[in-house]
């Protein structure tokens, strides 16, 4: 009787086969981790340009005299938004396309900012008095899904913020804390 060495026809089919079996799995599972690293990496751009958009409006209305909304026609929402300082500096926020813009302009300087926004989402800015204080509410709700089920793409953003909070810091008179010296002023030791 005859050895035979190697493999049969058979071995090698099986072989292949189950070599198959796991190149499609690992393609599989590679292309399911690339998309959820997509929608991770569009998550965390709107969560900082969320942030970003919540902490500049913030300043922006606490150094603000006024808030004036421009619009077109009185049947829709303004897209613009005027804020307007003590000290001539002008703050516009424009909706555009897929993103708010912020365009500020003062004496020797302009500069303009853009933040994303999720697809469909809506912008509203709105005041509300309280008492002698102003409100200023920034809202951003998120667009509903691209089939159209129901749900949202991303989070929603709510901001408030009292209109010329620190307008009393620019317009206070300068005083040197205690216990601290400068050029005006000295403070004299005290005998006990």
């Amino acid at each position: 009787m005859r050895k035979f060495y190697g493999y049969t026809l058979v071995e090698m089919c099986v072989v292949i086969a189950m070599l198959s079996v796991m190149l499609g799995l690992a393609a599989g599972l590679i292309h399911s981790l690339l998309g959820t690293d997509k929608m991770a990496r569009e998550t965390l751009e709107h969560q900082t340009a969320a942030a970003a958009l919540a902490e500049t409006f913030r300043g922006d209305i606490h150094a603000s005299a006024t808030l004036t909304p421009a619009t077109t026609d009185n049947a829709s929402p303004p897209r613009q938004w005027e804020l307007k300082g003590t000290n001539g500096a002008v703050v516009v926020y424009r909706l555009e396309k897929s993103e708010l813009v912020r365009e500020s302009k003062t004496a020797n300087r302009s500069a303009r900012e853009s933040f994303p926004l999720p697809a469909g989402a809506t912008v509203t800015i709105e005041t509300h008095r309280q008492g002698e204080a102003t409100l200023v509410t920034l809202a951003v709700e998120p667009g509903p899904t691209a089939t159209g089920a129901p749900g949202r793409t991303g989070t929603g953003l709510w901001v408030e913020a009292r209109l010329g909070r620190d307008r009393w810091i620019a317009e206070m008179p300068l005083r040197s804390a205690p216990g601290s010296t400068t050029a005006n002023s000295v403070e004299e030791p005290t005998n006990e």
